[in-house]
């Protein structure tokens, strides 16, 4: 009677770990992009045309066209690298970090460095896309090597 208590407790205990594997980088690079497709938006009206243009482990690039209305009026083509390594997404969608800027070129042929949540949100249309979107975002960061270094 112990053993088959045991064979049972074993094969149920391994039915569940299979169940609760982690999803590959792969995986959540293409659920991300699809998400980020789907739900990404400016913070005001001067942001279109937003799309992912890649994702890897370390960041994700985008790239989109901003109206500047009170420059000189002209309308530019952004495109944006974004660490993957976030604080967190803010309950209004935007992407928080503690210190590092995303790398923003097409200002009149500028490279800036800044925080794009001034710029870009996740739209919260989808049951708990923001707590999702940040767990997979975390999870994509620790496929990233940037900086690290092996001890042996």
């Amino acid at each position: 009677m112990k053993t088959l208590l045991k064979i049972f407790c074993l094969l149920a205990f391994l039915g569940f770990s299979m169940e609760t594997k982690a999803q590959t980088k792969e995986e959540t690079i293409a659920w991300l992009k699809e998400k980020l497709n789907k739900y990404l938006e400016g913070t005001n009206s001067r942001v279109s045309n937003l799309k992912v243009i890649k994702i890897d482990e370390c960041t994700i690039s985008l790239e989109y066209d901003f109206h500047h209305l009170d420059w000189d009026g002209k309308t530019y083509h952004i495109i944006v690298e974004m660490p993957t390594n976030v604080k967190g997404v803010s309950n209004d969608g935007r992407f928080l970090y503690s210190g590092e800027y995303s790398k923003e070129m097409g200002l009149g042929g500028l490279t800036i460095y800044r925080n794009n949540s001034e710029v870009i949100r996740i739209s919260n249309r989808e049951d708990n896309i923001l707590k999702r979107t940040e767990k997979a975002l975390k999870h994509l960061e620790t496929f990233c090597n940037k900086g690290k270094n092996e001890t042996f």
